[in-house]
């Protein structure tokens, strides 16, 4: 329903060592500018787009790499 839902869902299935919570807040901040989810359906590129980028930061932090 929010960024910090999306990061922390991502996270949760993604990392097995939690991230530090500066790390967490600054991918947060980069999914601030998502629209709501009720939009989502008619934004599909963008919204796409921004998860994309953010599982790919994700997967290229040292916390995916101990996994």
């Amino acid at each position: 329903q929010n960024p910090t839902e999306v990061v922390d869902f991502l996270a949760n299935a993604c990392l097995l060592t939690p991230m530090t919570a500066e790390k967490r807040q600054s991918l947060v901040n980069f999914v601030s500018t998502l629209p709501p989810c009720a939009e989502w359906a008619n934004r599909k590129d963008e919204v796409n787009a921004k998860l994309t980028a953010l599982l790919v930061m994700m997967m290229s932090s040292p916390e995916y790499q101990l996994t």
